[in-house]
């Protein structure tokens, strides 16, 4: 699980509910139209994360923070210094990420999003947005058949066409973005997040089996999610018609349908 609003996340997970699920040109299709209190639960996951654990400072240490004119929760919101596109993007990675727990089973312990909470909310980072895997305990040999590897990608646009998040969402899930390479290089702090966790060294470095024969989709599953203003619903069903035709079974690509997507960044923290 991430390392600060865990259960809020979860609380944004138990309240998703995907429907419309269809396949187009070999991409298993789906939709989450958000409602009013997906986005409140979305708030406070946000602002869980940006917090951590001051969130339940003891009241001495805030006490002794401010009489050093220190504010630390304003420091850590970090308001005068965010950008909106990063804010709308990193909301969007947590409600993508609430969705794949949910709708996709994805293992919360091993969750991982490096790029949530980026050290700025200027900027944005590189890297899969979103990662989580399913080993066995105690397992030193090859992978079984209930073994499994997840990864996404998320993008978000408010632009007044949607040609373009399909555009950059297909060319992050395929080769070169999403190359053998590029997935080692994914790997390798995973499987050091995965020692942090508690696994000994032999058995966090399973993960790396993952890259044979990449993407092998028996064992990998790889996800695309795309989110949007709702009035761009439409629209963008369109745009999924020139998605680049796939095996079937393989590529998931999951649509969030966000009320007032270009001022999301304004409820948020």
């Amino acid at each position: 699980m991430i390392p600060h609003g865990g259960p809020e996340l979860l609380a944004l997970a138990g309240g998703c509910t995907c429907s419309n699920a269809r396949l187009i040109r070999g991409w298993q299709v789906d939709d989450w139209l958000m409602t009013e209190e997906d986005l409140n639960r979305l708030a406070d996951a946000y602002r869980a994360v940006l917090l951590g654990d001051t969130a339940a400072a003891t009241s001495p240490i805030l006490e002794l923070l401010e009489l050093g004119q220190v504010k630390l929760e304003t420091l850590l919101l970090d308001e005068e210094g965010a950008n909106d596109r990063v804010t709308r993007a990193d909301a969007v990675e947590l409600a993508g990420a609430a969705s794949l727990l949910r709708a996709d089973q994805w293992p919360p312990e091993t969750l991982r999003m490096p790029n949530v909470p980026a050290l700025s909310r200027a900027k944005s980072e590189s890297g899969n947005d979103a990662m989580a895997v399913r080993l066995s305990e105690g397992i030193l040999g090859d992978l079984s058949a209930e073994e499994a590897l997840y990864v996404a990608s998320m993008k978000h646009s408010i632009a007044p066409r949607t040609s373009d998040v399909r555009l950059k969402l297909v060319r992050s899930v395929q080769p070169p973005e999403m190359s053998t390479a590029a997935m080692a290089r994914n790997l390798r702090p995973f499987a050091a997040r995965l020692k942090e966790l508690g696994m000994r060294q032999e058995e966090a470095e399973r993960i790396y089996l993952f890259l044979r024969d990449w993407p092998d989709f028996s064992c990998v599953a790889i996800h695309a999610i795309a989110a949007i203003d709702v009035s761009q619903a439409e629209e963008f069903e369109v745009q999924l018609q020139h998605l680049p035709e796939v095996e079937p079974s393989t590529y998931r690509l999951r649509v969030i349908l966000i009320p007032e997507l270009a001022t999301l960044h304004e409820r948020l923290a």
